[in-house]
């Protein structure tokens, strides 16, 4: 299973985040940072997993954002090649929405997946939540 995990700790300004195989965007000040996850994931057969997730502390400040995805979002098929959008893609909607209010970027998103997609049947779960520190 691929998964990632936070904890914001309003008191100290801290989130932490570990992920197996997703990654957390976080945008402080208009500028995203990619934490990355681990590259395995969890419930691998226990005699031969010897795996520890990274776990990353960061810093924030009011106003600033995370987003945390399943991989159903960048998966997805569609476009003019009816091709995966590709995380790449998919950070790069997420830059454009930056200046957007958090509930306009909600919707931005919503209409850029449908786009995306077409006629095409959507191809897994999709999942996208949108933080506001």
């Amino acid at each position: 299973m691929d998964i990632s995990v936070c904890f914001v700790n309003t008191k100290k300004n801290i989130l932490e985040f570990a992920g197996a195989n997703q990654s957390l965007y976080f945008f402080m000040k208009g500028r995203m940072i990619e934490f990355k996850s681990n590259k395995f994931t969890i419930g691998e057969n226990a005699s031969e997993c010897n795996h520890s997730y990274v776990n990353h502390s960061i810093e924030f400040e009011k106003g600033d954002r995370f987003y945390m995805t399943s991989d159903g979002f960048y998966d997805q098929f569609g476009g003019p090649s009816e091709r995966r959008l590709m995380k790449k893609n998919f950070a790069g909607l997420l830059k454009l929405a930056n200046d957007l209010s958090i509930n306009e970027q909600r919707d931005f998103m919503f209409k850029k997946f449908n786009e995306w997609q077409g006629n095409l049947e959507q191809t897994d779960d999709v999942l996208l939540i949108g933080v506001e520190l």
